[in-house]
C-alpha cells in the first residue's frame, strides 16, 4: 500500500534510498522546515522475513538508539503523530527507524559529481573522508559491531561549518550489522567491496571491514576499483588468489592482458609522500588472510592508516623542472629540506632558492618569505605553498609522458575497444589537468617572485625617503655652518672640508639610488606584462574546462557517424590542441620566456643590492650627522662665549649712589639747555659735555 504524501504538518519529499530490506524516505515539517530520514522495512508481511532477518532489523533499530558518535548516523526522536501515521502503512510490522537527515547526499554521489573525479579525489578530501570513516568504524568495533557493507553508498555527507570543505562524513545502514560473537551468518554485502571470506562462505570478524575500507580508500585515491571491476565476483576473487603480497591492483589493459601492480594507478591527485605510504597500507589490507590484514607489523591496520592521515605533508613546486616534491613536516624539516631536495634533483644547495607563500582562505596571497625566515608552524598549514627556483635560471623543458591509450589514439589507431573509452577519457582528462597545473603553478611561481620584488620596492621606497630626509637635514646644517665659515678656527677647517667632501659623495649616492629605483619600477612593470602575455597566449585552462565536461562523451542519436568515432575524435582533438600549446610555450616562446625570467632574476638581484646600498647609505649619513654634531659643538661654544661678552659690555656697571649722581647731573644739564633754547641760542653738540658711564 502506497503511503500518502502528507499527514498534518509533515510532507513526504523524496525517496533517499532503497535496499534489499528497507526504504528510506525524507519527511519535512512544512511549518518548521525540520527534516527527518525514516527507514521502513519494505517487506509486505512479517511472514516473509526470516527470524534472523527480523533479529538483525531489531538489532539495528535498538543499536541506533544508543549511538553517540559524530561519524555514525544518529537516531532522531520525531513527532509521534508521524510515527503512528507511517506505521499504518507498514505491513511488515517491523519498527521504523527515524534518523538525522544529512543534506549533502552520499559519498557515491560526491565522487561521481565531476568528470575529474574519475581519477580520484584531491588529497585533502580523501584524507578527511578516511579520517571520519576510520573514526566511526573504530567506534562500531569497540561496541562489538561489524558493518560488513561499507561502500560509498553507505557514507553520507552532512554540512558542518567547522570542517574543511564544510562537510562531515557519517556511516549509515547498519541493517547488515551483527554481533561479532555470532560469526556464522550467511553471505550478505555489496560484491565489489565484499571481503573474500564472506564470498567463500567462511567465518569472519571485523577484518571484513578492513578489506571494504581498503577497496573504498583505493577508489577515493585514484577513481577506480583495484581488482577487475568488469569481471564477475568469482573471476575476480580467483585472480586475487593469484596475486603476490606486494600487489595492490589488478587491471585489464586495452590489449586484454591482466596486469598486477604494486602501485596505484598513475592518474591520481596525491602527493608522492602520501601515495607511497598508503600503498604500503594497501599491501596489508588486501591480504586474503584476515589475520595478516588487520595488522601492519605490530600496529592495528586502522591505527596505521590513521597515523598516515594525521601527518602534515609539505608539497613543493619545482619551478626549474616543473615538478612537485613532497615531504613530511617535522620540527627538523627546515634544516633538512634543502638537503633532501638538493640530493633528489642533483642541484647544489647554494644554487636553490625557496620561497614560502602564505594564502588566506579565499586563496588570496597573504605573505611571502624565504624559507630560512619561515617558522616551521607555517609549513603545517594547508594555506602555505613552497616554490623552489634554481638561481639565475629559467625552467627546463619538461618531458611529456603520454599514457599508452593516448599514444594509440594520436597514432590514429582505431583498435581501441569500446570498453576502453572511459579509461581513455579518464587518461585524457587527467593529462590535461596536470599540464594545466604545470602552467598555472609555473606562472604563479614567477608572479610570486615579482610580488616579492614589489614588496622589496615598497620597503625600499620608504628607506630611500628616509635616506633623503637625513641627507637634506645634513645639507641644511652644513649650509648654516657656511655662514660662519670665516669664524672657523684653522684647526677645524680640514675637518670641515672632509665633511663637505663626504656630503658631496652622499649627494651623488642619493642621485644614483633614485635612478636605480626608477629602473626597478620600470623593469617590474615591463617583465610582469611580458609574463602575463606569454601565459595568456598559452592558456590551457580553457581547454581543461572543455574536456572536463560529461558532454564530451555524449552524442546525438541522429548523427550519421558512429558515436564511438565521434568521441574518439573529440578526445584526439583536445589532446592535439594541448600538445600544440605546450610545444608553443616550451619551443616557440622559450627564448622570450627565458629572457624574461633572467631579467626577473636581475631585478631581484638589483632589489637586494639596493636594499644593502640604502642601509649602508643610511648608516653613512647617520655617521656624517654625528660628525656634524661634534663639529658644531665648539662653534656653538664660541658663539655663546661671544654673546656672553657682549652682554657684559652693554650692561650698566653702577651702584645706587652713583645712579643718583647721574640723575642729578642730567637734571642740571636739561635746565641749562632749556634756558639757552628760550633765548634762541641753539648749542652745538660739541658744547654739551654729556658723559654716560657704560
Amino acid at each position: 500500500m502506497e503511503i500518502p504524501n502528507e499527514i498534518g504538518k509533515w510532507k513526504k519529499i523524496l525517496e533517499l534510498g532503497s535496499g534489499s530490506f528497507g526504504t528510506v524516505l525524507l519527511w519535512r515539517n512544512i511549518q518548521t522546515d525540520e527534516c527527518v530520514a525514516i527507514k521502513k522495512c519494505k517487506f509486505q508481511s512479517p511472514k516473509t522475513l526470516s527470524a534472523k532477518q527480523r533479529e538483525r532489523w531489531n538489532m539495528e533499530v535498538n543499536f541506533m538508539k544508543l549511538v553517540d558518535h559524530p561519524n555514525v548516523i544518529k537516531y532522531k526522536e520525531v513527532d509521534p503523530i508521524l510515527i503512528e501515521f507511517i506505521n499504518k502503512y507498514n505491513p511488515s510490522k517491523m519498527p521504523i527507524l527515524p534518523m538525522e537527515y544529512c543534506t549533502k547526499g552520499n559519498l557515491r554521489k560526491f565522487i561521481t559529481s565531476k568528470p575529474l573525479f574519475l581519477s580520484g579525489l584531491f588529497e585533502i578530501d580523501t584524507k578527511c573522508i578516511l579520517k571520519d570513516i576510520i573514526s566511526g568504524l573504530k567506534y562500531l568495533h569497540s561496541k562489538n559491531i561489524t558493518h560488513r557493507d561499507l561502500k560509498p553508498e553507505n557514507i553520507v555527507l552532512q554540512h558542518s561549518d567547522e570542517r574543511i570543505g564544510k562537510t562531515i562524513y557519517k556511516i549509515i545502514d547498519l541493517g547488515y550489522a551483527k554481533e561479532l560473537q555470532d560469526a556464522t551468518l550467511s553471505f550478505v554485502g555489496t560484491l565489489h567491496y565484499l571481503a573474500p571470506e564472506i564470498f567463500y562462505g567462511g567465518k569472519y570478524d571485523k577484518a571484513v571491514d578492513y578489506w571494504s575500507i581498503g577497496i573504498m580508500a583505493f577508489e577515493l585515491c585514484c577513481g577506480v576499483l583495484p581488482f577487475l571491476p568488469e569481471m564477475t565476483p568469482f573471476e575476480r576473487f580467483e585472480n586475487i588468489k593469484l596475486k603476490e603480497f606486494n600487489h595492490i591492483c589488478i587491471y585489464k589493459s586495452y590489449s586484454g592482458a591482466f596486469t598486477n601492480l604494486s602501485t596505484i594507478k598513475r592518474e591520481h591527485f596525491l602527493t608522492n609522500w602520501f601515495k607511497e605510504n598508503i600503498e604500503t597500507w594497501f599491501k596489508y589490507v588486501f591480504q586474503l588472510d584476515p589475520l595478516k590484514r588487520v595488522l601492519v607489523g605490530d600496529v592495528d591496520s586502522l591505527d596505521y592508516l590513521e597515523n598516515i592521515l594525521q601527518k602534515n605533508i609539505m608539497n613543493i613546486y619545482n619551478a626549474y623542472n616543473c615538478s612537485f616534491h613532497s615531504y613530511e613536516v617535522t620540527d627538523n624539516t627546515l634544516s633538512s629540506l634543502q638537503n633532501w631536495i638538493s640530493k633528489e634533483i642533483n642541484i647544489a644547495i647554494d644554487d636553490l632558492i625557496f620561497v614560502v607563500a602564505s594564502y588566506e582562505n579565499d586563496n588570496e596571497l597573504n605573505s611571502i618569505s624565504f624559507i630560512n625566515d619561515t617558522d616551521v608552524s607555517y609549513l603545517k598549514q594547508n594555506t602555505t605553498k613552497i616554490y623552489m627556483f634554481k638561481k639565475n635560471a629559467a625552467c627546463n623543458r619538461p618531458q611529456i609522458d603520454l599514457p599508452n591509450l593516448l599514444k594509440e589514439l594520436l597514432k590514429g589507431s582505431s583498435k581501441i575497444p569500446i570498453d576502453q573509452i572511459k579509461p581513455l577519457y579518464r587518461q585524457a582528462l587527467f593529462f590535461t589537468y596536470k599540464e594545466n597545473e604545470k602552467f598555472v603553478e609555473l606562472r604563479k611561481s614567477y608572479e610570486i617572485l615579482i610580488t616579492h620584488i614589489k614588496n622589496n620596492t615598497i620597503n625600499l621606497d620608504e628607506y630611500v625617503k628616509k635616506a633623503t630626509n637625513l641627507f637634506n637635514d645634513c645639507l641644511e646644517r652644513i649650509n648654516k655652518i657656511k655662514v660662519m665659515e670665516g669664524t672657523i678656527v684653522p684647526t677645524k677647517k680640514e675637518h670641515y672640508k672632509d665633511i663637505l667632501i663626504s656630503l658631496e659623495t652622499k649627494k651623488n649616492d642619493i642621485k644614483k639610488l633614485c635612478e636605480d629605483m626608477k629602473t626597478l619600477h620600470y623593469g617590474m612593470k615591463k617583465e610582469e606584462a611580458v609574463i602575463n602575455k606569454i601565459f595568456d597566449q598559452c592558456n590551457v585552462t580553457d581547454l581543461l574546462q572543455k574536456i572536463n565536461n560529461k558532454a564530451i562523451l555524449e552524442t546525438e542519436v541522429s548523427q550519421s557517424t558512429s558515436p564511438y568515432v565521434v568521441i574518439l575524435e573529440r578526445i584526439r582533438k583536445a589532446i592535439s590542441d594541448l600538445l600544440r600549446i605546450t610545444f608553443k610555450f616550451f619551443n616557440s616562446n622559450q627564448n622570450v620566456f627565458s629572457d624574461c625570467v633572467m631579467k626577473i632574476w636581475d631585478l631581484l638581484d638589483l632589489s637586494e643590492k639596493l636594499k644593502c646600498t640604502v642601509e649602508h647609505f643610511i648608516d653613512g649619513i647617520k655617521l656624517l650627522s654625528s660628525e656634524l654634531d661634534r663639529f658644531e659643538e665648539p662653534v656653538r661654544h664660541i658663539d655663546n662665549k661671544e654673546l656672553h661678552e657682549n652682554n657684559k659690555l652693554i650692561s650698566l656697571n653702577c651702584n645706587s649712589e652713583h645712579s643718583l649722581q647721574i640723575i642729578e647731573e642730567n637734571r642740571r644739564l636739561r635746565e641749562q639747555l632749556d634756558i639757552q633754547l628760550a633765548k634762541g641760542i641753539y648749542p652745538k653738540s660739541d658744547d654739551i659735555d654729556i658723559e654716560f658711564d657704560f
